[in-house]
């Protein structure tokens, strides 16, 4: 998904969107792949995939020419279960011989409540290494300001549910 500055007209980053297109069931939401992905066990190496499949692409399409677009991934919460996540991810970037700096990290902000205590340091090394963090989906769950307030997040993106209302 193209991330643009509307007021440039400029291409200044893409997301990177899990979607399932099935040939017997059609689109298949995130929102139903990823539990499913989970309860089976394989949720991490579907993660890992993704990684890979964004680093192949960013190399593929060129991106990687244009430093000042940057190319965010989700993680589960999961992922951040994994003893060597960030090791893993900066091994799949340096295989493809792109920039750390280029890649940005998206967790969600139930990632943070459910385990704070876990995720903040693997938070802290993908930005030792030059891979920004953003919190995703800000004011769906129940995160508090003091949270955030000891996070050293790069960007914070507010859910469109939180401020639909608001002019």
């Amino acid at each position: 998904q193209p991330q643009v500055n509307s007021e440039k007209d400029m291409l200044i980053g893409a997301e990177a969107l899990l979607r399932w297109n099935s040939k017997s069931l059609g689109s298949v939401s995130p929102a139903e792949v990823i539990p499913i992905a989970e309860s089976i066990g394989v949720i991490n190496k579907l993660g890992m995939w993704v990684v890979k499949e964004v680093a192949r692409q960013t190399k593929f399409l060129g991106l990687d020419k244009h430093k000042n677009i940057k190319i965010s991934i989700n993680l589960s919460a999961t992922d951040f279960k994994n003893e060597f996540l960030v090791e893993e991810i900066t091994y799949i970037l340096e295989i493809y011989g792109l920039d750390f700096s280029q890649f940005e990290i998206e967790l969600t902000e139930g990632v943070l409540v459910d385990d704070y205590d876990y995720v903040k340091p693997k938070l802290d090394e993908f930005q030792m290494n030059g891979i920004s963090v953003a919190i995703d989906d800000f004011g769906t769950g129940f995160s508090s300001m003091t949270h955030l307030k000891k996070l050293n997040f790069d960007k914070i993106k507010i859910d469109r549910t939180f401020i639909k209302d608001y002019p």
